[in-house]
């Protein structure tokens, strides 16, 4: 069985950044000392081994890390009949998160409108204290969603070995906003 990895919290920022295809691999580094400190951050060699591990993965898998867009939905898994409801959820998840939600948090977030939403659509609900909650217990629930998902899929396909998702999105904070991540 192979060992479990350490940096984990370093490989997924990696990837976070990596997935959107606008940084250098020695910008993701700079980056990456910027974030974690000269001491603590990984060598530039580490940083290129994972890079080139994430080039292997398939586009369709990176796709959801990427920036929602609307003409990938059936990548997504949200059929193209619910586009407009994804239409609502993206505005939605802009309007309470200040950020631009990635493929795979579109993907969560309308499953988890199926399970909750009771048949609304957002733009019926009354805007209210309880409205509000609702709306935090949901992303709280997608972004715990799509960070299992990821780190998983990532756990199995580059071998991470033991890596225990509980302990890794306890050290994530949830509510990770997009200014963290260069753009």
């Amino acid at each position: 069985m192979p060992k479990a990895k350490e940096n984990v919290d370093q490989m997924q920022y990696a990837y976070q950044v990596w997935s959107l295809k606008t940084s250098t691999r020695k910008d993701i580094y700079q980056n990456m000392v910027r974030k974690f400190g000269t001491r603590s951050t990984v060598s530039f060699s580490t940083l290129n081994r994972w890079l080139s591990q994430y080039d292997e993965l398939p586009e369709d898998e990176v796709m959801q890390d990427g920036p929602y867009e609307w003409k990938w939905l059936a990548h997504y898994g949200i059929p193209w009949q619910e586009g407009s409801l994804a239409d609502e959820l993206y505005r939605e998840y802009q309007l309470r998160t200040k950020t631009y939600p990635s493929g795979r948090h579109m993907k969560w977030l309308w499953r988890e409108w199926h399970l909750e939403g009771q048949g609304f659509r957002p733009r019926e609900l009354p805007n209210t204290d309880d409205t509000a909650f609702f709306w935090v217990q949901i992303l709280k629930n997608v972004h715990k969603r799509v960070e299992e998902e990821k780190i998983d899929y990532m756990a199995r396909k580059l071998n991470w070995g033991n890596v225990q998702t509980s302990r890794i999105l306890d050290q994530t904070q949830l509510n990770t906003k997009d200014s963290e991540i260069p753009s």
